[in-house]
């Protein structure tokens, strides 16, 4: 079974025995038990990266010059570790980008690099040290062309 970030926006509705019941999954697949796994698909290497500021408080947003920078900062990340990048929103508390890369892992650790750094700068510019500013990162593997494209529209039309 393969978790996407749904399950992270989900838990807070599952009944005790559901969650339950994904915690016994998760020890049994030896998967980390506070965040959805981040796996390498076999078939494609076309992601939807999500991120998510904790709480979904918009931290990003706090102003225009720092969801301007932030996205500039995502977007020459991204062209740096990806084969290609082919839509990428930046919204007041979370970002969305489809990316082709080969080795997601890697990404997903560059791009937990990246927010601990704007989380650092962020928290020093508001004086709220010790905040945490980011949930995590999740990748969703295109299923399909049809996905692929219906990812496309939602990351564009998420703005």
């Amino acid at each position: 079974m393969s978790h996407d970030h749904s399950t992270m926006y989900r838990w807070r509705n599952m009944t005790p025995d559901e969650q339950i019941e994904v915690m016994k999954e998760r020890r049994e697949l030896r998967r980390p038990l506070h965040s959805p796994s981040h796996f390498q698909s076999e078939t494609t290497t076309y992601y939807l990266i999500t991120a998510a500021c904790f709480e979904h408080q918009p931290i990003i947003g706090h102003s225009l010059s720092r969801i301007a920078q932030f996205e500039a900062d995502l977007v020459a990340l991204l062209k740096k570790h990806c084969d290609q990048l082919f839509a990428w929103t930046v919204l007041p508390n979370h970002d969305h980008a489809l990316v082709e890369e080969g080795r997601v892992r890697d990404l997903i650790v560059e791009l937990g690099r990246l927010h601990g750094r704007n989380s650092y700068r962020w928290n020093s510019e508001e004086g709220t040290g010790g905040r945490k500013c980011w949930f995590n990162s999740a990748e969703t593997a295109m299923k399909s062309e049809g996905h692929f494209y219906a990812s496309i529209n939602y990351v564009l039309h998420n703005a």
